[in-house]
């Protein structure tokens, strides 16, 4: 009996798990420009505690390897993209999927190329790493 309590607390708190991680996007952050935002998240409920992936080096460190898309800069092409990263209990991406934003070539290749190369701190889940989803919002803007 006790092991179907713990089993149906574990499920509970996976699933409340998925919908706080696919709510809204994570982070917006602004590439080449003077700043990028860095947010930090842990969430506390009763006895449980959730904290989000997060870059082993941090947000200004993989936002500062994108490269603008070199069409998008010589046409002077701003973008949004907003992307679904699915990062394993290792902090491994493991996919990437566009939600929406600007079909402009090469923005989602500059972002997919340096988050399938980045090494994530995994999602924990009381302490003990999980695999997660996250979406990160990118903000791809020429100053002037």
């Amino acid at each position: 009996m006790r092991t179907l309590q713990i089993f149906l607390i574990a499920l509970f708190a996976v699933i409340f798990a998925s919908l706080v991680f696919a709510s809204e996007p994570s982070e917006i952050f602004a590439l080449n420009t003077e700043t990028a935002h860095e947010v930090s998240y842990t969430t506390t409920i009763s006895d449980i505690q959730i904290t989000k992936p997060v870059p082993v080096d941090g947000y200004p460190a993989l936002t500062a390897r994108i490269a603008y898309p070199e069409f998008a800069r010589t046409s002077k092409i701003d973008g949004n993209l907003l992307v679904k990263a699915y990062i394993d209990e290792n902090g491994q991406v493991q996919s990437i999927s566009k939600v929406k934003g600007n079909d402009e070539p090469g923005f989602k290749d500059a972002v997919q190329s340096v988050l399938l190369d980045t090494k994530w701190k995994p999602a924990t889940f009381n302490g003990k790493a999980m695999p997660s989803y996250l979406e990160i919002a990118f903000r791809f803007q020429l100053s002037d």
